[in-house]
């Protein structure tokens, strides 16, 4: 199953604040919040979230391997073991080489005007499911303990 996440910070303006966001276009499923944190650091929040989130719905998803899409070249090869991590993303790269254990996924580079997480969502037809997601993380896969998509942070 394809799945996308992109972080940025916004543009003119000078505080931290950007945005998260993922998508899973095959179960219609759109997620974007406000946070804080460099455009390194949004971009591993968003793919924490959306890893959280699968392993939070897992019961419920019937993929089991997971194409995972985004647009930061330095994110995908950080990694991928192919660029040095910054000390201060090491909390979050740890983090998603813990999801490993559980989830079946891998994580490529695409430009930025194929990632569904970066744009407004289009026109797209209702999707018929009868799934009710859960945006609640389970404790074990929480990074602060509130729920993930309000608060992502380095703490663990």
């Amino acid at each position: 199953m394809k799945c996308y996440f992109h972080g940025r910070q916004y543009e003119h303006d000078d505080s931290r604040s950007g945005l998260v966001s993922f998508a899973i276009p095959d179960l219609g499923v759109f997620y974007r919040v406000r946070q804080e944190g460099t455009t390194l650091e949004l971009e591993y929040k968003s793919l924490v979230a959306l890893l959280q989130f699968l392993k939070t719905n897992e019961q419920l998803i019937s993929y089991r391997e997971f194409d995972i899409h985004g647009d930061s070249i330095a994110t995908v090869f950080q990694l991928a073991g192919r660029l040095p991590t910054p000390s201060e993303i090491l909390v979050f790269h740890r983090k998603i080489h813990r999801f490993r254990k559980s989830l079946r996924f891998n994580v490529s580079w695409l430009p930025s005007a194929l990632n569904r997480a970066a744009h407004g969502i289009p026109y797209l037809p209702p999707i018929n499911l009868s799934l009710r997601f859960d945006f609640t993380p389970s404790k074990e896969n929480s990074v602060t303990g509130v729920h993930p998509f309000t608060q992502i942070s380095a703490k663990l």
